[in-house]
Parts: structure tokens; C-alpha cells; sequence
């Protein structure tokens, strides 16, 4: 249902309505892609193995940074030749072939499920361990959306980089995350499956990073830096989807999920405007310092 809905969304963003029934679209399809996304990391956690459930989810979180590499580079080249109505079917297509695929996973597995009340779910959004889990993540999710939203503008109001190289400079950040959230699942699966280790490393490596971010340096140490930043952050990141679902009962997990995926996302709406708040009413340096208090809010936290 949420692949339909999101496919007729997407085909309708091609309608030249109105810019309001534009964003009415990309609203209804931004909830049914939050749905797949929490629904799809909660069947790749039943279908493995727990000895190897942190590797598993983590490769299916590491599809969110990909998701967003291929689109932003892809799309551009597909409006650039056949028109910018096109990039809409395309990727409904691509949903399409992702569903299709879900279809014969859904063949070969069964899966446990169980609904759940009322009750039960207000005791999950009050539930400790979810809202403990589900704050670190957003504290991750903001100083990885702050890195993404603002280090362009850094770069070249305090660095003298180009526009166009602060972007693609910054667009490693995300890149990093193909490889750094799946690293962290492998790391946790071979630790015994220890989430919190990974998580809490994950933030004591990118609180320093941040530091030196600060310092004036030359575009290589700055890309280096980035990439490294990039790599710490999302180490853990992909964790707290597995992590949520073993603190709760098997039978809360999808709710539990929603949450922690509900918070992340606050974390990546409010971080790029008060990151931007800050910098115009203080300076850079405290909107670096706010995310390294957000570092150590998470370890905190987790």
C-alpha cells in the first residue's frame, strides 16, 4: 500500500497544479517513504540471524546515504536530457523494482507479528529505553545534518573555497555513510553483538574531528577532515535500528522503530535551522561547539 500511494505521489509531483499542491505531494510521499523505511529495516531484522543482525540492518540503513548520492547526482543528468519531468517516473520505477524485489523476500520468510493496543502503544512512546535510544539518534542525526547543511557556506565564508568545491567537498560527508554504517554493524556483530561500544566510539571520534574543523586549514587537510568526520558519525548510525529492536518486546518493535526514526528525522529538521540561528546571532565556533554538546549528549544518553 505505502509503495502505491508513494509511486502515485511522485507521478503526480509531474502535475503542473500549483506550488502548493506540489508540496501537498512531496509531503504524502515523504510519510509513505518514512513507512517503508521503518517497515523495511524492522523485516530485515527478522529474516537474519541476531549473530549477524547489526551487519544486516546496517547494509539496509547504509541504502538512505546511497538513496541520496545516486539521487542527486543522477537526477540532474536525467532533467538534463530528457526534461525534469521525467526524474518523477523514474524514480516511482525504482520504488517499483525495490517492492518487486521485497515480493520474493516476502515468499521465502515468515515473519512474527503481533498487533499491538492502544495501551500498548502510549507505553511504547513513554518507554525509557525507546526514548534514551531514540534521543542519541537524534543527537547523531543533527550533527550530521548540521555538517551537511552548513559546511559549504563554512568553507567559503571562513576557508575562501569555492562554492561549487565546498559542495563537492561536503557532499563526502554522505558518501561515508555507504561504508561507515554497515563497518558499524560488522564491528558490532564481531564485538559479541555490542551496540553501545560502536555508538558511544562513534561520538568520542567526531567530537575532536569537530575541533579541528574549526582551524583554518588547506582544502586537502579540510576534505580529509571531512571524510573522517563523515566516517565517525555514521559508524554508529545505523545501530540504533538494530539496537531499538532488542531492548523492546518482539512485539513493539515496529512502533519502537517509528520512533526512533521519527526522532532522527526531528534531529535532521531542527539542526540545520538552529545550527543557522546560532552562526548568524554567535559565530561558527559555538555553532561547532553546540554540536560537540550534542556529542556528548548522546554518550549521555546511550
Amino acid at each position: 500500500g505505502s509503495t502505491a500511494v508513494f509511486g502515485l505521489a511522485v507521478l503526480a509531483g509531474t502535475i503542473r497544479v500549483s506550488y502548493p499542491f506540489f508540496l501537498l505531494v512531496r509531503f504524502v510521499a515523504g510519510i509513505t517513504g518514512g513507512i517503508l523505511f521503518t517497515a523495511c529495516a524492522q523485516i530485515v531484522g527478522q529474516v537474519v540471524t541476531p549473530r549477524y543482525q547489526g551487519t544486516a540492518v546496517t547494509v539496509f540503513t547504509a541504502s538512505g546515504p546511497l538513496g541520496f548520492v545516486l539521487g542527486q547526482l543522477g537526477s540532474p543528468l536525467i532533467a538534463e536530457r530528457f526534461g525534469w519531468a521525467v526524474v518523477f517516473p523514474t524514480h516511482a520505477l525504482v520504488t517499483l523494482a525495490g517492492y518487486l524485489l521485497f515480493r520474493r523476500v516476502q515468499d521465502d520468510h515468515s515473519y512474527t507479528t503481533t498487533s499491538i493496543s492502544l495501551g500498548g502503544f502510549v507505553r511504547t512512546l513513554s518507554d525509557r529505553s525507546v526514548l534514551l535510544v531514540s534521543t542519541a539518534a537524534l543527537c547523531t542525526n543533527s550533527m550530521n545534518l548540521f555538517l551537511n547543511s552548513w559546511v559549504p557556506t563554512f568553507a567559503t565564508e571562513e576557508l575562501s573555497l569555492s562554492l561549487a568545491g565546498a559542495g563537492g567537498t561536503a557532499a563526502l560527508i554522505s558518501f561515508m555513510g555507504v561504508i561507515a554504517r554497515p563497518g558499524g554493524g560488522w564491528l558490532s556483530d564481531r564485538i559479541g553483538s555490542r551496540r553501545r561500544p560502536i555508538i558511544i566510539a562513534s561520538f568520542l571520534l567526531s567530537m575532536p574531528l569537530f575541533v579541528v574543523l574549526t582551524q583554518r586549514v588547506d582544502p586537502m587537510l579540510f576534505a580529509f577532515l571531512l571524510i573522517s568526520l563523515g566516517f565517525s558519525l555514521q559508524l554508529g548510525g545505523g545501530l540504533y535500528f538494530v539496537y531499538i529492536q532488542e531492548v523492546v518486546p518482539s512485539h513493539v518493535t515496529g512502533t519502537s522503530l517509528a520512533v526512533v526514526t521519527s526522532f532522527s528525522v526531528g534531529g535532521a529538521l531542527v539542526a540545520p535551522i538552529v545550527g543557522g540561528w546560532i552562526v548568524d546571532a554567535i559565530s561558527w565556533y559555538v555553532a561547532f561547539g553546540f554540536n560537540i554538546a550534542l556529542g556528548i549528549a548522546g554518550i549521555v544518553v546511550i
